[in-house]
């Protein structure tokens, strides 16, 4: 449907959604940081101006990050195309604000700068980590040649530490980006091979039940499915037939047309024969020009009306390959009878064909 989203679209969806609750939680963070600064300073003497720490430290960089992340909540809804973009440039501008209103105060505040290339990794775009790491470098500067405060020594080595940790984090950022990219392509190559085994089994294991002229069932198949049923039939009775069917005449057919007709023939007849099938019956070809059919869970009636449709359907068939003549089939019905053995419940359908055959052939006869 038109609605549905593809799984890997909601999972990308949902990291997303991790990282910018990360910024809210930075934001919670940087909140209970000025509460406990403005709790513990003391208030009593003129080093610490109070007004001017909550104006200018507080207020001022808390309506920024506020407002950047009600907006960034807008743009998540309305350009859900650029979500990516929208969330790398507004963790770009979060820790960059941070890094201003606080650098000068506190130490180490600097290394708030990963944050982006965090976002970038989250998001699996490397260009987003290089990307940050220019921007950042640039931003150092800036603070250096042009912020308050910020020309002294010891800023400039804080600076330069977190110049190299940049440096450091983007490579091993990218570095992690790219070793996940081979672990993927190596988990996709290992699952195509998997699901071309699957493939592989299932065609082998169709080869190994289906005959290949008549996509019918084959003996073998035929046996394993017989024995089961007959071993539920003896747990829990119901109705259960076995009819066997012989194309009349075979023999003539292929010594007059060819075997090549007398594959279109028995193609035409197991057709025929699947056409009749409910989806509780089974159809196989039990070898040469002889079919058999296990009917369940009707009466005895209803499966002769079945296979009397059957030897009507294939009696009416005119095959041109043959000049417009037409083939019979003979059919032997038997009625599985509670303790019968699967041996005795198949001789005892061959033996009514037998007798179908040996009474004139085109006909169905019940024992």
């Amino acid at each position: 449907m038109r609605n549905e989203r593809p799984s890997s679209v909601q999972a990308s969806d949902k990291w997303m959604r991790m990282v910018v609750n990360g910024y809210w939680l930075t934001l919670a963070v940087t909140l209970l940081g000025q509460i406990a600064v403005y709790a513990i300073s003391d208030r009593t003497n003129n080093v610490f101006d109070a007004s001017r720490y909550m104006k200018h430290y507080v207020w001022l960089p808390d309506v920024i990050l506020v407002a950047l992340l009600g907006g960034l909540e807008a743009a998540l809804r309305k350009l859900p195309g650029r979500k990516d973009a929208a969330i790398f440039i507004a963790g770009m501008l979060l820790a960059m604000t941070l890094a201003f209103f606080m650098s000068a105060n506190l130490p180490g505040a600097l290394v708030i700068l990963l944050l982006p290339m965090l976002a970038g990794m989250f998001m699996l775009k490397s260009s987003y980590i290089y990307i940050s790491l220019g921007l950042n470098w640039t931003y150092l500067l800036l603070l250096f040649a042009f912020a308050p405060g910020r020309q002294s020594l010891p800023f400039f080595c804080e600076m330069a530490i977190v110049a190299f940790v940049l440096l450091a984090a983007a490579f091993s950022g990218v570095g992690v980006l790219k070793r996940g990219s081979d672990l993927f392509a190596v988990l996709e190559k290992s699952h195509k091979s998997v699901q071309e085994l699957l493939v592989k089994n299932a065609m082998m294991d169709r080869m190994n039940k289906i005959d290949a002229l008549t996509e019918l069932y084959n003996h073998k198949t035929y046996h394993d499915y017989a024995e089961k049923l007959a071993e539920q039939q003896q747990r829990s009775a119901f109705p259960l037939q076995v009819a066997m069917m012989d194309v009349d005449n075979f023999k003539l057919v292929n010594d007059t047309y060819g075997h090549w007709v007398g594959d279109i023939v028995l193609r035409r007849v197991a057709e025929i024969i699947r056409e009749h099938m409910e989806a509780d019956d089974f159809a196989a070809r039990y070898g040469g020009e002889e079919f058999i059919v296990l009917l369940t869970l009707k009466p005895l009636e209803q499966s002769l009306m079945v296979v009397e449709a059957i030897r009507g359907a294939v009696a009416e068939v005119k095959f041109e390959e043959m000049g417009g003549r037409s083939v019979t089939i003979s059919i032997g019905l038997h009625d599985f009878a509670q303790g019968e053995s699967k041996a005795d419940f198949f001789r005892t359908a061959d033996a009514a064909l037998y007798e179908a055959k040996k009474m004139g052939k085109n006909q169905t006869v019940i024992r």
